[in-house]
């Protein structure tokens, strides 16, 4: 390949001092290059070392290191030999060799350089360097620095990736990638293959590295993934055992007692969601594989049963199997008038030998048992009982000898089917509800009995609540609950409750109910009469109600219902009518 002339000179002329003559170099020659290069550098490195371990031994090894040094020059001049006996003529090739080193060679020694290379005691790095010096192929201007001609060949100094380079030829199996040279041990010889490795480009081991890397990186992913899995599972098994053991023994769940009908003809699966309904299974699931363990499909009795939530399976389901059927009872209707109070209906059901007086209040006014109305009834510390107006009046048939609990569910249920979903609406067009309809219609139903006069009194309570001049509804009724009532059963005196439920001195509707009000109150609440009365008042011999638009005529009607002692004395409007009316009965009579 010939080359231009254009005053630039390539490293080995730079090194030897050879002309540019324009002829290449071959692989021969090259060898015998490499040769003497690494043979000289290696010899550099042992002296620089036995230099180093001289200054750190003892006096008395000081003649043994210099006797070290001198054999180490005699090795570098044999290199120097050597490596002068396999150059060619200058007229032929050109020479490479550092700089300062110039060396004349003959024939005789070429060939005897070509029988045997001096390679011995090369270490991973001589060769690496050799490697990448060889690697400069393209010619490189004499006036650039060494660093710079090896960026251009875009490979590293080779001082600066020595020590790298040997680390890294150490990492990689000798099996995995070709051409590459392990790190040398003592007395190895080269052979000719390794110097035709030399010409070879050290191939890139660092995706071994990489894929070791990377395997160990998903081992680790992989690793971490089990470990969560197995957790997670193990958390599920344990909250699930958790949830099975508080399920089957109740524990930590409430003790009231509650009335579950089971229906005729209801499957395990029915009887399950009614349970659960109740709340007092949580887990439907598994309620039907435990009766279908125990064998107790298709043996549930139908009917009224008291359970707990607290209760187990096992209690459950036994109560459930109880034939009522195969136990005579004893069975008795008893009866609430409109108007009546709990205490009234407490002690009816006790003298009917139903229940127990107190523990039916108790239980009236405490349990829940999931109607739709028992979430518009309100709680409040002024109300004396909070269920007070919801104890629908009416015949109801028990055994004796029965729970409070199925004895209240009876009733709340009958109320619940009372108030229809019409009356609801229209207690939202009045603006109304559920509790203050409740309050209303006692008090309509403690004045009156008869349904005209229950439209005509709801309609002068509602002119008063709705009037700036009558604040109070002013109902004797209420006064009556306080004095009667609430006072005689109570067990803390409340001065404030007994002036709110006193419609005499409290302003608007009282707290709550003081009465059970029945179906006919109820409708006159929700559809009154359109008067202008703010007054009334009832005759007790005869049920006659009197009403009035203002007070004087009011007065009279007091006296007319011998409420009040007097004399009425007329108008003079009335007298003339009266005169009149009598004068024109006369005149008929005359003809």
């Amino acid at each position: 390949m010939e080359k231009e002339d254009n005053g630039r000179r390539t490293r080995a002329d730079e090194a030897t001092g050879a002309p540019d003559n324009g002829t290449d170099t071959s692989a021969e020659e090259l060898s015998g290059m490499i040769s003497g290069m690494l043979n000289k550098k290696k010899a550099a490195r042992r002296a620089a070392q036995m230099q180093t371990d001289a200054a750190e031994k003892p006096a008395e090894d000081t003649a043994a290191t210099a006797e070290g040094t001198a054999a180490t020059a005699e090795d570098s001049a044999a290199t120097a030999e050597d490596t002068a006996a396999v150059m060619p003529e200058e007229d032929d090739v050109r020479v490479y060799q550092p700089a300062g080193t110039g060396t004349a060679a003959t024939a005789e020694d070429t060939s005897a350089a070509e029988e045997k290379l001096p390679f011995e005691d090369l270490s991973a790095d001589d060769i690496l360097y050799a490697k990448k010096d060889i690697g400069l192929k393209k010619e490189i201007p004499y006036d650039v620095p060494l660093e710079e001609q090896y960026a251009q060949e875009e490979m590293p100094a080779p001082a600066e990736e020595s020590t790298e380079s040997a680390q890294d030829a150490q990492d990689i199996p000798a099996d995995e990638t070709e051409g590459y040279i392990p790190e040398d041990e003592p007395g190895y010889e080269y052979s000719e293959d390794d110097v035709a490795d030399i010409y070879k480009v050290r191939p890139q081991h660092h995706r071994g590295k990489k894929r070791r890397k990377s395997s160990d990186t998903g081992r680790l992913i992989f690793g971490l993934i089990l470990t969560m899995f197995i957790i997670a599972v193990s958390v599920g098994i344990a909250v699930f055992v958790i949830h099975a053991a508080k399920e089957l023994t109740g524990v930590e769940r409430s003790e009231m007692q509650i009335v579950v009908d089971i229906p005729e003809g209801s499957t395990t699966a029915d009887i399950a969601h009614i349970l659960y309904q109740n709340g007092i299974i949580t887990d439907e699931k598994m309620f039907l594989m435990f009766s279908r363990s125990n064998n107790a499909d298709s043996s549930y009795i139908a009917g009224s049963h008291v359970l707990s939530p607290n209760m187990t399976y096992d209690a459950i389901i036994e109560i459930l199997q109880e034939n009522e059927e195969t136990v005579e009872r004893e069975e008795v209707n008893v009866t609430f008038v409109e108007g009546c109070t709990i205490i009234d209906a407490a002690k009816e059901l006790e003298e009917a030998g139903v229940c127990d007086a107190d523990r039916f209040i108790y239980i009236f006014n405490s349990s829940s048992f999931g109607f739709d109305f028992e979430e518009k009834v309100e709680t409040s510390a002024k109300k004396f009982m909070k269920m007070e107006g919801f104890l629908f009046p009416d015949t109801y048939t028990f055994y004796k000898d029965e729970e409070p609990e199925v004895v209240a569910k009876k009733i709340y249920r009958n109320f619940e089917n009372k108030i229809t979903p019409n009356f609801y609406g229209r207690m939202k067009d009045l603006g109304y509800s559920l509790e203050q309809t409740i309050t209303l219609a006692s008090i309509v139903q403690a004045e009156s009995r008869d349904p005209d006069d229950m439209k005509k009194i709801a309609s002068v309570f509602y002119n008063r609540l709705e009037s700036r001049r009558f604040d109070k509804l002013e109902s004797d009724p209420t006064r009556k609950y306080v004095e009667n009532v609430i006072k005689p059963n109570i067990e803390v005196s409340n001065e404030e409750m007994y002036k709110n439920y006193n419609t005499y001195e409290g302003t608007g509707l009282p707290p709550g109910a003081i009465c059970n009000p029945g179906l006919d109150a109820i409708t006159a609440v929700l559809y009154p009469a359109e008067t202008d009365y703010y007054f009334f008042c009832a005759n007790v011999d005869t049920g006659e109600t009197f009403f009035a638009e203002t007070n004087k005529e009011h007065e009279k009607n007091l006296i007319r219902a011998g409420i009040k002692e007097g004399v009425i004395e007329e108008d003079e409007e009335e007298k003339s009518e009266d005169e009149s009316e009598e004068a024109a009965d006369d005149s008929e009579s005359e003809e």
